[in-house]
């Protein structure tokens, strides 16, 4: 009787089976058929940093359209909030003179996805600057580091290589103006401003954009230009320079300290961390940057001001030496910075256009509605994977 019983009971549990089996065949053809659930939130990746490479791919795309009639890069973008339209362009007869390191942020995204229609765009860029700075750019942030960045690959041929490096050594003899004139300069023109004889807008000349709107001194990352020359011809004289240098801006630092900008700082904690990886590995500038890290992150300090796409980088580069979980969770809470209020797109409470470009981030970036084109190079390069 017991047979009788158990018979049918495994034809109902073969049937079942044989009707799950099939069920999950017919989801499984026509997935792409039903409604997915979507979303904007993000998951963490294997290495416990959150995945931003949706909106990194996003914003490389807004950069790319970026562009003035001659092809190159604008310096920034104004928005109307009210109206929710970012039509404003701020661009002038000299040019984006860091717009390459858009064209780094590109690369290295292209390392990660090596989609052929970015490194279409990096070489196009590449020679669309080297015919416009033919004779080398001053006032440049990292221009020397990150074309021997690019130079180091070998997804590029021996012509690009030497575009590459000609850049480089050809703005090397605008280090040392940079060093004799800033200060003179900008006294003088702060003054200019003050009583009225700036009549023009300011970023209508390069000096005028870098120094008063660009919100970061190129001075702090001259260390790690020089540290890029020292690695292609290892010539020690370099390595040395880098480090009077750096030096230079670490006591320029000290004694402007109740009014330095937050990017300043972090530009000179990233030449510190570039002295240490590139110049001998000396535990002295490793040091120095995590001292600085820790100073500006204490719950007593103005942290905000430091919530920029340049300290963020700092923290990055901190957490790839040593992956220690307080410059992990530093990186994170920057990222979710940017993200959730600068990013103009998805969730962030400041989505006004949705063309995910982020606004500005120097001191903080909260409440300027402006989107600088570079600086959004340097977000990419910080949330990429």
């Amino acid at each position: 009787m017991s047979k009788k019983i158990i018979l049918p009971v495994l034809g109902i549990v073969v049937g079942l089976m044989i009707l799950v089996v099939v069920s999950l065949a017919v989801i499984n053809k026509n997935r792409d058929l039903l409604p997915q659930k979507t979303t904007n939130k993000t998951e963490a990746t294997k290495n416990g940093r959150t995945d931003y490479s949706a909106v990194a791919r996003k914003t490389l795309d807004w950069i790319d359209q970026q562009r003035n009639d001659d092809g190159w890069y604008i310096l920034e973008r104004g928005c109307n909030f009210e109206a929710k339209t970012c039509d404003t362009v701020w661009d002038n007869q000299e040019g984006n003179k860091d717009g390459l390191i858009a064209t780094w942020a590109r690369f290295n995204y292209y390392q990660q996805t090596k989609n052929a229609k970015d490194l279409a765009i990096i070489k196009s860029d590449i020679n669309k600057f080297y015919e416009k700075y033919p004779n080398g750019v001053d006032n440049a942030l990292w221009i020397c580091k990150i074309t021997y960045d690019m130079w180091k690959s070998d997804v590029f041929d021996q012509t690009t290589k030497d575009k590459l490096k000609n850049i480089c050594f050809k703005s090397d003899s605008n280090f040392s103006k940079v060093i004799s004139d800033e200060k003179g300069y900008r006294k003088i023109f702060t003054s200019q401003l003050n009583d009225g004889r700036q009549t023009s807008p300011v970023w209508k000349t390069w000096q005028g954009y870098s120094f008063v709107i660009r919100g970061v001194d190129s001075y702090f990352g001259l260390t790690s230009d020089l540290l890029g020359q020292y690695l292609w011809t290892k010539d020690n004289s370099k390595l040395e320079l880098a480090k009077n240098y750096f030096e230079s801006g670490k006591k320029i630092i000290a004694e402007q300290s109740d009014s330095v900008r937050a990017e300043d700082d972090c530009l000179l904690g990233l030449s510190a961390i570039d002295l240490y990886e590139y110049g001998g590995k000396d535990e002295t500038y490793l040091n120095y940057v995590k001292e600085k890290y820790l100073a500006f992150s204490d719950e007593n300090s103005d942290v905000k001001k430091y919530r920029t796409a340049i300290c963020g980088l700092m923290t990055k580069r901190l957490y790839q030496i040593n992956e220690n979980e307080v410059f992990l969770d530093g990186l994170e809470r920057n990222n979710k910075v940017l993200t959730g209020s600068l990013l103009d797109g998805g969730d962030s409470v400041v989505n006004k256009t949705n063309d995910y470009g982020f606004f500005v981030s120097s001191n903080g970036g909260f409440n300027s509605p402006f989107k600088n084109t570079v600086e959004n190079g340097l977000v990419v390069e910080l949330i990429r994977d």
